[in-house]
């Protein structure tokens, strides 16, 4: 996930966590932020939510790889709302999960467009809690969209943070599994950070690891420590047989080590800032010619 961009934290409060219980977190908002809580369940249907699509690109030959889609909220009378503010939100109240089938439909509809458009169909990553999949309807919510836009399962790619894995259920881990056999794609996102765990490249089945910035900003630097620690987590990735992704490349230098350490693929500023759908169609476009 690139600079300013949404992440979505856990749903719910671990146990043990410290976290605010609901109630009580509920008389700690402001008038702004009850109005966003009672706007966001029906933002949708009001057409106030949008997603922007952030270009993937190969880390060698600079192509096309796909997108990740990135959740907007443009409010009818406050405008845009940024995602640092309304997701949190959105957690808190238990709206996420109708923001996560919001996404889904909008994501399977727009790459259903794109290939309409003879703009072949893209690959494209929406942003997820696995606690959402704890919830049947969010797969069934899944299959629905693939079947009825005629998708292929490989067209999109279900992102979460590494954290949000932690005391993954065999629940979760079954759900996962699952979507990884029908040919989902299944990315780990942030890797590297907080409660980084190597089991989870052998408990869950992910088939993308997402390198999070703060290993990818000490390229430019003289440090080779970050080379080396980049380079081993594409070595182990790539021996397990996933695929990785560097988020936040922001330079050229950065980029040129990427590619010598064999990263699949890059997204960063210097690649590609959020675009509109209207806006990452002429990109497709553009490589496709």
């Amino acid at each position: 996930m690139d600079k300013g961009d949404p992440r979505r934290p856990a749903t719910g409060n671990p146990a043990g966590s410290g976290a605010m219980p609901r109630d009580d977190a509920a008389s700690q908002l402001t008038d702004r932020q009850r109005q966003l809580r009672q706007d966001l369940p029906h933002a949708g249907l009001r057409g106030e939510l949008w997603l922007a699509y952030q270009p993937k690109f190969t880390a060698r030959g600079n192509r096309l790889a796909g997108a990740e889609a990135l959740l907007r909220w443009r409010h009818g009378t406050l405008g845009a709302i940024p995602p640092d503010e309304f997701i949190p939100l959105a957690e808190e109240s238990g709206a996420i999960m109708r923001l996560s089938e919001w996404a889904i439909g909008a994501a399977s509809r727009q790459i259903h467009a794109w290939r309409r458009q003879g703009l072949g169909a893209p690959r494209i990553a929406v942003n997820i809690s696995l606690r959402d999949l704890r919830v049947a309807d969010l797969v069934a919510c899944l299959h629905d969209n693939l079947s009825r836009y005629g998708i292929a399962p490989d067209r999109l790619i279900f992102e979460f943070t590494e954290s949000s894995a932690i005391g993954a259920s065999p629940h979760l881990t079954g759900m996962l599994a699952h979507l990884h056999a029908i040919g989902l794609g299944v990315a780990i996102d942030d890797f590297g950070t907080r409660h980084s765990n190597l089991s989870h490249l052998l408990e869950l089945k992910v088939s993308q690891l997402k390198i999070d910035r703060s290993f990818v900003s000490p390229l430019d630097g003289e440090d080779t420590r970050a080379h080396r620690i980049v380079a081993v987590i594409i070595r182990l990735a790539h021996s397990l047989g996933i695929e990785v992704v560097a988020e936040g490349v922001e330079t050229a230098r950065q980029l040129r080590i990427l590619s010598v350490l064999d990263c699949d693929q890059v997204q960063g500023y210097f690649l590609g800032h959020p675009l509109e759908a209207r806006l990452f169609a002429e990109l497709l476009a553009k490589h496709a010619s």
